[in-house]
């Protein structure tokens, strides 16, 4: 069976933590305690993760007493498939290529044009949506966010 784009936890926790420091809107560092608890990620986790988004240039670290994270980028510069990318190196699933098969059925060549088809639409959509669009997405929903009160 064909699959589409898998994505961790671990790229999953990565957006999430960008979108946090993205949403800060201000070029103050953020420390990776106020991320992890705000976004309910393992600190020890997101330590790990932050130094790889350091390491490929989507986070500038400060050093200090009030030290923390940054976006080293202006959110509408970064997307969510350069982020995911770099994570992780996802890519669509190459058990979708034909092996050897015992026998070739009606539907096997077919089927694999379609994930293939279906996977780089998920890469095209990804490589269109920036950290911008997210934090407006964000803002918007939270803004139209009527809690559920029972007195």
């Amino acid at each position: 069976m064909y699959e589409y784009y898998k994505i961790s936890q671990k790229s999953r926790y990565a957006l999430r933590a960008l979108i946090q420091l993205a949403l800060q809107n201000s070029r103050e560092p953020v420390g990776v305690r106020k991320v992890a608890d705000t976004q309910d990620i393992p600190t020890r986790f997101l330590e790990v993760i932050l130094s790889q988004l350091r390491q490929g240039g989507f986070v500038l670290s400060v050093r200090g007493k009030h030290g923390g994270y940054v976006l080293a980028k202006k959110p509408g510069q970064i997307t969510v498939g350069q982020i995911i990318r770099f994570v992780e190196s996802i890519r669509p699933d190459d058990s979708g290529k034909l092996s050897k098969p015992k026998r070739i059925k009606a539907g096997d060549f077919s089927e694999k044009w379609l994930f293939t088809k279906t996977n780089a639409s998920i890469s095209d959509i990804m490589d269109k949506i920036t950290l911008e669009d997210m934090v407006r997405q964000e803002q918007e929903c939270e803004a139209a966010y009527i809690g559920n009160y029972v007195i």
